[in-house]
């Protein structure tokens, strides 16, 4: 079994200055990853002669990947009375990522020798590809205020594939403030303390089409390897039907002409701030973020509608806030330095519109939960011997063990030492209305994510 991963990443760019502070920039960014995997298993006799000896089989595969960016801006800036500075961007961008796959099999090796798949028979050859595209125009506006008050404001209109037209682009605007305090006069002298003080708030909007490689969603397939009828129609020996069973063709894929993309909404305020010469730098940042009409295949569609797959529709909400920081400390002693770091995020998201059937409990409604929470039993201690009639037989001194009356029964056997669970609903038995989404346990996906780390360098 061998396998070879080759491929090469690059960037090229060149810059033109058109007239005094307008620059055109080019910039290509590409790469290919080839994958090529040969392996090749012996053909094997079995020490039991009851089993039949296993032919010699190759297998060749290879995937390959090619992905390239291309970005064209132009960006113009200058400065008004040594105070007022302006930055302007205009931009237009397209990517393509493609990916090819081939794969070959071969058996009926006269020896194992030889193991490339023209020394056997084919047995098997299969390929499929597949490509995307992007495109996307952006601009931004950024200014500053004699260094103490900036503003800046940007947008996207990007197209994908995956929409169908007058689906296809999404706007995508951002505005962005900020006030860098210690640049202010009544500052002034603070520099050994607080060297620098920057509070700053942002909103803005992004976009998401990843449809987990579905290619092209909103266009209706068909399925033409269905199962067949038997017609009949084929003419066989003296004239006679053969009764021969034909194709089927199905619809596989339901057209989704309205799919467009999912929309996620960001706020954040924060500060920076800088203490005694930069020996402290930290960092801190709130944020809320609200995703809408995300993209999902429909789980509530009823099998009567006669769909053979789920629909993709722009369906669902969930909101996600919480709290990012980050510290670094340096230190020096004579020669050696030393810095600090650390880390930490705090986030909660909450369901706020879940595509579910109406639950018969409230307990096992899914929205309003984090993503990705657990549906549990609630354990209420284990079994004793005191929760049981328990019988044993005199012949063999085997003991068996029957609920005593008024405890739920559960949906297997159990005996002293088992898990007990709650009836959560009453009904005097433990089955899958006895699951929670309301436990004491964290979902999946873990709220505190913190990391930190220690650095020591020397100078002689």
């Amino acid at each position: 079994n061998k396998r070879k991963r080759h491929g090469w990443l690059g960037t090229i760019f060149a810059e033109w200055e058109i007239i005094k502070n307008l620059k055109y920039r080019i910039s290509i960014n590409g790469g290919i990853q080839d994958n090529i995997q040969k392996k090749f298993e012996p053909s094997y006799v079995d020490f039991d002669s009851s089993k039949a000896p296993r032919p010699a089989k190759g297998i060749n595969e290879r995937w390959t990947d090619r992905d390239w960016v291309i970005e064209n801006t132009l960006n113009y800036s200058f400065t008004l009375a040594d105070k007022h500075s302006f930055n302007a961007l205009l931009g237009y961008t397209t990517q393509s990522h493609t990916y090819e796959h081939m794969k070959g099999e071969a058996r009926g090796y006269a020896n194992d020798n030889i193991t490339t798949l023209n020394a056997g028979t084919m047995y098997a050859l299969t390929s499929d590809e597949s490509e995307y595209s992007m495109i996307s125009y952006l601009g931004r506006i950024n200014y500053v205020y004699d260094n103490r008050y900036m503003l800046e404001g940007s947008f996207g209109l990007t197209g994908s594939e995956n929409f169908a037209e007058g689906h296809r682009y999404g706007i995508f605007p951002a505005v962005g403030v900020a006030w860098y305090a210690s640049n202010e006069k009544f500052m002034k002298g603070t520099e050994d303390i607080i060297n620098k003080l920057k509070i700053r708030a942002s909103y803005g909007i992004t976009g998401n089409d990843n449809v987990g490689g579905t290619r092209f969603p909103y266009r209706g397939s068909l399925k033409t390897d269905a199962g067949g009828y038997n017609f009949g129609f084929n003419v066989g020996a003296n004239g006679g039907g053969t009764n021969d069973q034909g194709k089927g063709i199905i619809e596989n894929l339901f057209a989704a002409p309205f799919l467009s993309w999912e929309i996620e909404e960001k706020k954040n305020i924060g500060f920076d701030l800088g203490l005694l010469r930069g020996r402290i730098d930290m960092s801190v940042d709130f944020f809320k973020n609200d995703r809408r009409d995300i993209l999902m295949q429909r789980k509530t569609v009823s099998a009567v509608t006669g769909f053979r797959q789920s629909p993709w529709q722009n369906f669902g909400k969930v909101t996600n806030k919480g709290l990012d920081g980050n510290i670094v400390v340096k230190q020096s002693i004579n020669n050696v330095n030393i810095s600090f770091r650390g880390n930490f995020t705090y986030a909660k998201n909450k369901i706020m519109e879940y595509d579910e059937v109406s639950p018969r409990y409230e307990y096992q409604r899914y929205t309003g939960q984090s993503l990705k929470t657990p549906l549990l039993y609630i354990a209420d201690g284990l079994y004793t011997a005191d929760d049981f009639i328990i019988t044993e037989n005199p012949e063999n001194g085997s003991k068996s063990y029957s609920l005593k009356e008024g405890l739920p029964v559960p949906s297997a056997a159990v005996s002293p030492g088992d898990i007990k669970y709650l009836d959560l609903n009453g009904d005097g038995k433990i089955d899958s209305y006895d699951q929670t989404y309301n436990h004491k346990f964290y979902a999946e996906n873990p709220e505190l994510v913190y990391g930190f780390g220690l650095n020591a360098e020397y100078k002689g």
